[in-house]
């Protein structure tokens, strides 16, 4: 009897090892997965700065000669930094590779992630690289699945965004809470919105109405009043 108890309790011990050995592993996943990523992110990092020299040493040995560099300063904007990635910004460009893994139970595929050079790149990240280093910064990056259009404002650099997804008020407040908070939208923008329990666009017929600028004090009466037709 004692034997068998020795056994069932050796037994009962090693399985509880086993489940918590399996669900340590399952619980740590995300952080493995962002050491992969870090060292995906230096590897990237390296492969840029030795292309950038290289590019630089090229138009430093022949500086009349046009090269066809992808995402080279000297050579002008390229597909890859104002193009189909339009980013002023620098970031990190990876490919994606199937590795299988085992845990000792049984084997999977994953995907992980290798730092490579923009021409030969399958994804690009969010990071913001400066000085050859990541900042902790990011871009606006997603991938969204459904209509959106974005269109120039009157004003400058400003856009509206159209999206055709269909959200409940509540559901909506908290996208534009979450964009507050970044920073994507200005916090009187939020607070209109909340008291209007919707978010207001000008239509895209509709133009901006220009600020007339306001006279300096020392004109007189009379200048003052062609003011705005003179400065317009």
């Amino acid at each position: 009897m004692d034997t068998l108890f020795d056994f069932g309790t050796l037994l009962a011990w090693c399985t509880m090892l086993v489940v918590l050995a399996r669900f340590t592993y399952i619980k740590t996943a995300p952080l493995r997965h962002q050491v992969v990523n870090r060292a995906a992110t230096r590897q990237a990092i390296e492969m840029l700065d030795t292309d950038r020299a290289i590019r630089e040493q090229d138009h430093e040995l022949w500086p009349n000669q046009k090269f066809d560099h992808v995402n080279c300063t000297i050579c002008g904007p390229g597909p890859l930094l104002q193009g189909l990635v339009p980013s002023k910004h620098e970031h990190p460009f990876f490919s994606t590779k199937k590795e299988w893994v085992s845990d000792g139970y049984g084997s999977w595929q994953v995907e992980r992630l290798k730092g490579t050079l923009p021409e030969y790149a399958t994804t690009v990240s969010s990071t913001v690289l400066e000085d050859g280093r990541p900042t902790g910064k990011h871009t606006l990056m997603l991938d969204l699945d459904f209509p959106v259009t974005l269109m120039e404002s009157t004003t400058t650099g400003h856009h509206h965004l159209y999206a055709d997804r269909l959200m409940s008020w509540p559901q909506y407040k908290g996208v534009l809470r979450a964009m507050k908070n970044a920073g994507l939208i200005e916090k009187d923008y939020y607070k209109a919105a909340c008291r209007q329990q919707a978010t207001m666009l000008r239509p895209p017929w509709v133009k901006k109405p220009r600020t007339r600028p306001s006279p300096p004090p020392n004109l007189s009466p009379r200048d003052r009043r062609f003011w705005p037709k003179r400065n317009a």
